[in-house]
């Protein structure tokens, strides 16, 4: 991580688990440990994610020196989310105005006072995915994401 500038408090080291690998005969343990394990959690916490992506693909001189890795990649988180609520769910209740609109509209209804609204779940996906879920939907494996905010909301008509 020092040869590719990745500064110590970007990294968080998780705790040392160890185990041992015991023999078995048959099936059946005979007591001997014929070797430990050890493994621990690494967590590099950084905005620039082309170099995390970088550092993900480049596993090489890590493997070199004999180390196994177990990596599930790298994952991308929005850091601006919280602040990107308000926005998201007025822009909801704009696009849910046009929708009622729209559709009472196309009988010769009007659309009134709003009766009752609640949010929705928020779905973080990648680009151009289709993936929702009832209580909303985290996807870290891509950089580009897409947003989305849901509201429902009762009008009366008129």
């Amino acid at each position: 991580m020092k040869s590719n500038q990745v500064a110590d408090d970007s990294i968080v080291l998780g705790s040392i688990l160890s185990y041992a690998n015991k023999e078995y005969v048959d099936g059946n343990a005979t007591g001997r440990v014929l070797s430990y394990e050890a493994s621990r959690e690494v967590i590099i916490r950084m905005n620039d994610v082309d170099k995390v992506a970088s550092l993900a693909a480049d596993l090489g001189e890590v493997l070199a020196l004999g180390v196994n890795i177990y990596t599930g990649g790298p994952e991308y988180y929005l850091d601006v989310l919280d602040s990107l609520r308000p926005e998201l769910l007025a822009e909801a209740m704009t696009d849910a105005k046009l929708r009622a609109e729209t559709l009472l509209g196309a009988v010769d209804a009007k659309l009134g006072d709003v009766r009752s609204v609640s949010s929705g779940p928020f779905q973080v996906t990648a680009r151009d995915s289709t993936n929702v879920e009832t209580g909303g939907y985290y996807e870290t494996a891509s950089i580009e994401k897409t947003v989305v905010a849901t509201v429902l909301v009762e009008f009366v008509t008129k």
